[in-house]
């Protein structure tokens, strides 16, 4: 197979004020593994044919939750499983009553669970790379 490589350079002649028309010049040729000739000479993004230096190292800004963010987190999932257990308890005992049965108990249990399940959530939240690795924080992100 026979590959090419294509710079896009801008195309003075058809460029006209602020609308700048690029057009593609093939500047090298690949086949069978080995790079046949050059064809022209490849222009970079400053306008020359000189080879730029390395990028400068990537510095990432990993935005890592706050502790008083988990915090708040913590405390409302806190929240929110008091509440799901309590009122999953509160049906278990009262599903005696004309009033829970005619709501369905295993109904109420199911909403129980399921809210119990969404304050649960909030916990793999809270987990990012200040508190474990990549490898944990990857695991936090799947459980979530």
């Amino acid at each position: 197979a026979l590959f090419s490589l294509t710079n896009f350079v801008d195309n003075d002649d058809a460029s006209q004020g602020d609308i700048v028309q690029f057009e593609g010049v093939d500047t090298h040729l690949f086949e069978s593994g080995k790079w046949l000739k050059a064809l022209e000479p490849y222009t970079f993004n400053d306008g020359t044919n000189r080879i730029p230096s390395d990028l400068p190292i990537l510095k990432m800004d990993q935005n890592c939750v706050d502790n008083g963010t988990k915090a708040v987190g913590w405390n409302l999932c806190g929240i929110v499983v008091a509440l799901a257990l309590g009122f999953s308890s509160w049906t278990f005992y009262n599903s005696k009553k004309k009033v829970v049965r005619s709501a369905q108990p295993i109904f109420l249990h199911t909403i129980s669970a399921g809210t119990l399940l969404m304050g649960l959530s909030i916990i793999p939240l809270t987990i990012d790379l200040s508190v474990t690795d990549q490898k944990g924080a990857d695991v936090a992100c799947m459980a979530f």
